[in-house]
C-alpha cells in the first residue's frame, strides 16, 4: 500500500480546479455537510482561490459525500461511496441570481457542468424532475450545459 491521499475529487471539483489553474474564471456550486470533511473541502477550495468556495452550501446536520477508492496495481479501481449531502442537493441549492443576472458574480458565464446525477438522489427521484429543471433553467439563462455521468453497480 502506498500513502493515503486526500483530495476534493469528483468531477465538479476536478474540472473546476483544473480550469482555475489554467486561468479560466470558475465558481464551484455544491453542497457539503457541516462535518470534518465538509469544512476540509471548503478550506482546500478556499486555498486554491477564495471565490471557488463561495457557491458551496454548508448543510447543517448532514454529512459530506465521500468515496474511498481502492486502487491496487493491475486491478480496476473500486469505489466505496457515501452520497451524504449530495443526496439532498436540489435546484434551490444553486445560486441562480448569480447566474441569471447580468450584474451577478457569474456575469459572462458560458457553461454549466453538472456532475454525477445518477448518484444524487434528488436528481433521479420523481422521474428526474429536479435535474430536468436545472438543465432547462440553465439553457434559458443562455448557458451551454454539460452532464458528467457515472455508472452505478447495484
Amino acid at each position: 500500500m502506498g500513502k493515503a491521499l486526500r483530495s476534493t475529487g469528483g468531477v465538479v471539483s476536478n474540472t473546476g480546479l483544473a480550469l482555475h489553474r489554467l486561468g479560466v474564471p470558475v465558481r464551484l456550486m455544491g453542497k457539503v455537510g457541516d462535518d470534518l470533511f465538509g469544512h476540509e473541502i471548503l478550506r482546500i477550495l478556499w486555498e486554491h482561490g477564495p471565490q471557488l468556495s463561495e457557491g458551496m452550501k454548508l448543510a447543517s446536520g448532514e454529512v459530506t459525500s465521500y468515496s474511498i477508492v481502492i486502487s491496487p496495481p493491475g486491478v480496476d479501481r473500486m469505489f466505496l461511496h457515501c452520497p451524504g449531502a449530495n443526496d439532498t442537493f436540489m435546484a434551490s441549492d444553486i445560486d441562480w441570481p448569480a447566474i441569471e443576472s447580468r450584474g451577478g458574480v457569474l456575469r459572462g458565464a458560458k457553461i454549466l457542468h453538472f456532475g454525477y446525477p445518477p448518484i444524487m438522489r434528488m436528481m433521479y427521484v420523481d422521474g428526474g424532475e429536479q435535474l430536468r429543471g436545472i438543465m432547462a433553467r440553465a439553457r434559458r439563462a443562455g448557458l451551454v450545459t454539460s452532464l458528467d455521468m457515472c455508472g452505478v453497480d447495484p
